[in-house]
């Protein structure tokens, strides 16, 4: 039975998906039919965004779809010398896993270019080692001789009549690299000169062996083309390998059939590249030259994720106090929600809010309830600067302007509710419950019955259980969060 790709998609991006299909492939119609090469599209968002998720959706989808398509983790492998060797691998898994479908892999066509493709593989890769002589001079002073003679015997032909370039060459560290740059290098510079034609050529086989492959599957009828390349997490990776990879999908990779869609911070990426060329470097006009078009993902709304979060765990909600006409699963989303865009935090840090609220919340055994608004603003700002002390709360807060409710048809701040609470939090429950009767009375608007009413709870509780000036309960909280966040 197949999977619906798109079942977790709490961002609501399958539209976006379905759209991008259908471009890629007309944009494909178009290429092929004006002798084009492939489409390389850039999927832009910031970090947190669900760009992952996005990318394996749609990856399915085409799949789903009867297109040939991998899919390949930048990142994970960016300790690999080349990119090009990790697209090259993936490709020819892939091919192996459609080996049973014999109307594609008996035809002479498709024998022919895997051949091909695998054959020049080689070739390519050698020319693209860039690094050989670095590491070769580097090998002198680190390895001996020994090493480095044997890359270039040729080299040492002239060198006989007097002394064997290996003896020579271990003398001093000063004539090895001498002699290796007399002799060797210039030798081996030649070669490298020498074999840019046949490079050429091999760059041709090497595109018109994958060309002769995607032909087959297209002829075969049991693959539709065009055939899609997913790279994910590019911005992740070391600038030089990210910039490598950028480069091998425009030089070597552009035929027709061939879609390559990229996911990326591009404001991320963009640095990466000026980490390379400098600081004045025109990066984002650098990219634009390696991608034909970038679609920006639309901010993902927090909302659902957090009623998602919440409908998993089933925390007991009755544990929870909360300024609202409505207490329930939907309304508590809809504020966790609000209070994560006032600190300004996108998908991955409001899940680990969510997640340490939910922690707190199961660890809970007192009979006085958490104070939500508090508790999470307190959390929100842990995730947020990695602090709890007061200052860091002003400043991460002053700025939520639209931070608000309504409770009883009467309009109330947010950041209202959380400072007078802060200021209450190092009281005893006595003093606390004092000065909130005098603020009620002073002003009788929806706050201060509010923590009136938390208050006034609080303290009768605490009469009966013959407890001496305890503290207010939001005074337990920063710890609580401390705690929480040991959790993994």
């Amino acid at each position: 039975m197949t999977t619906d790709p798109w079942n977790d998609d709490l961002l609501d991006r399958e539209n976006d998906a379905e759209f991008i299909y259908r471009l890629t492939v007309g944009r494909n119609v178009e290429n092929v039919r004006l002798n084009k090469g492939s489409f390389v599209l850039n999927i832009d968002a910031p970090w947190g965004q669900g760009k992952s998720f996005f990318l394996r959706g749609l990856y399915q989808t085409v799949l789903q779809r009867e297109h040939p398509a991998i899919f390949i983790n930048a990142w994970q492998f960016d300790f690999v010398d080349d990119p090009f060797a990790i697209c090259v691998a993936a490709l020819d898994e892939y091919f192996k896993s459609i080996e049973d479908k014999e109307e594609i892999t008996n035809t002479q066509k498709f024998q022919e270019g895997l051949r091909v493709v695998r054959s020049q593989f080689l070739n390519i890769t050698w020319t693209l080692g860039k690094a050989v002589l670095k590491k070769a001079i580097n090998k002198v002073a680190e390895n001996g001789v020994d090493e480095v003679a044997s890359l270039f015997t040729e080299g040492q032909e002239k060198q006989q009549e007097k002394k064997g370039l290996a003896d020579e060459l271990a003398e001093t560290v000063s004539d090895q690299i001498d002699l290796f740059t007399d002799a060797a290098i210039d030798k081996f510079a030649q070669k490298q000169i020498d074999s840019i034609n046949e490079t050429k050529r091999s760059l041709g086989l090497f595109q018109g062996g994958l060309t002769a492959i995607l032909d087959a599957m297209g002829e075969a009828a049991t693959h539709k083309l065009p055939m899609y390349i997913f790279v994910d997490e590019l911005d992740r990776c070391r600038p030089t390998y990210a910039i490598s990879m950028l480069e091998r999908i425009k030089h070597i990779f552009d035929i027709p059939n061939v879609v390559f869609i990229i996911a990326t911070d591009t404001v991320s990426l963009s640095h990466s590249v000026k980490a390379v060329y400098g600081t004045e470097f025109r990066s984002k006009e650098y990219l634009g030259r390696f991608f034909h078009r970038t679609y920006k993902l639309p901010a993902a709304s927090n909302e659902n994720i957090i009623y998602a979060l919440l409908q998993d765990r089933g925390p007991d909600i009755s544990k929870w106090s909360l300024p609202t006409d409505t207490m329930d699963i939907q309304s508590v989303a809809v504020f966790l929600d609000k209070t994560s865009q006032a600190f300004d935090l996108n998908i991955r840090p409001t899940k680990q809010a969510v997640e340490i609220l939910l922690d707190i919340t199961s660890a809970w055994d007192q009979d006085i309830k958490i104070e939500l608004s508090y508790m999470f603003t307190l959390t929100c700002q842990f995730v947020k600067t990695g602090d709890l002390v007061p200052t860091e709360f002003s400043a991460v807060v002053r700025d939520s302007s639209t931070w608000r409710d309504v409770c009883r048809n009467e309009h109330f701040s947010y950041r209202e509710l959380t400072y007078r609470i802060r200021n209450l939090a190092t009281k005893d429950v006595a003093e606390a419950l004092k000065i909130a009767q005098e603020a009620r009375s002073e002003n009788p608007d929806v706050v201060t019955h509010y923590i009136h009413g938390i208050l006034r709870t609080e303290f009768g509780h605490h009469q009966r259980t013959g407890r001496d000036k305890p503290l207010v309960s939001f005074a337990s909280y920063d710890q609580m969060i401390l705690y929480a966040r040991n959790l993994q």
